[in-house]
């Protein structure tokens, strides 16, 4: 079994930095399937950043890579969903079985991306509050569509119930993983830009966005767990159980 410290259901508590902890003590023991995903999901981008012709790229293969990026990373969000809750439980599991669990899966799961992508860019583009709100409300969605096996708009709502009355939390919980991600990158990547060139950043901004979606994706699933304890009292086993 797992030696992972969650908190109690009675005690209503979720705790920002007890997440974020057990997030990366997931990732720091099995590394290697979860960055295999988000490279996977990274690379559309990658290869429209190595592009030769920039401004051709964003007339059509930038937008291309958005949405195959979207996709993409999704359905590698749901298959990392599967392994982090084994590794959380301490069961053992293959970069096989995590997409398999996904591709069982597949339709709800990009229409789920869809609709959750798209909502975010519309509420950013508008006021960009109502994109920060969303995303937040959505954060558990992938957890909720690949552990309750729902369907798209059924994830978005189970991730909006699940989320009422703790979203300042994760949004406190997401500020601060962001600054763990994005101020080393953009100091990296502006110190090495002055140093190598601009095809060196962009491989090093791919680097950190393959680390940082990986984590990403782990923290959805630690915080879909710890709302599903705090508000419904579930254990670890009992939600993962859906797995064997």
């Amino acid at each position: 079994m797992t030696d992972l410290s969650y908190p109690s259901a009675e005690s209503g508590a979720f705790r920002i930095g007890s997440a974020l902890a057990r997030a990366i003590g997931v990732l720091r023991r099995r590394p290697g399937p979860f960055l295999l995903l988000a490279a996977a999901a990274g690379l559309p981008m990658l290869l429209v950043g190595l592009s030769a012709d920039p401004q051709r790229a964003l007339h059509g293969p930038l937008w291309l890579a958005i949405l195959a990026q979207m996709a993409i990373g999704f359905l590698a969000q749901g298959a990392m969903v599967y392994g982090a809750f084994q590794e959380m439980r301490g069961q053992s599991f293959t970069l096989g079985e995590s997409i398999a669990k996904c591709l069982g899966h597949i339709g709800p799961l990009l229409g789920a991306a869809l609709l959750v992508s798209l909502g975010i860019m519309l509420g950013l583009v508008l006021l960009i509050v109502p994109g920060l709100m969303a995303m937040i409300a959505w954060f558990v969605a992938a957890p909720a569509c690949v552990v309750e096996r729902l369907g798209a708009r059924d994830s978005i709502s189970r991730s909006a119930a699940l989320t009422k009355g703790y979203r300042w939390r994760v949004f406190g919980l997401v500020l601060v993983f962001e600054a763990i991600v994005l101020v080393p990158m953009y100091l990296a990547s502006y110190i090495l830009g002055h140093v190598a060139g601009p095809l060196s950043v962009v491989v090093l901004q791919y680097l950190f966005q393959v680390v940082g979606g990986s984590l990403a994706a782990i923290l959805a699933a630690v915080v879909y767990h710890d709302l599903r304890q705090i508000k419904e009292g579930i254990d670890l086993d009992q939600i993962a159980g859906v797995f064997d």
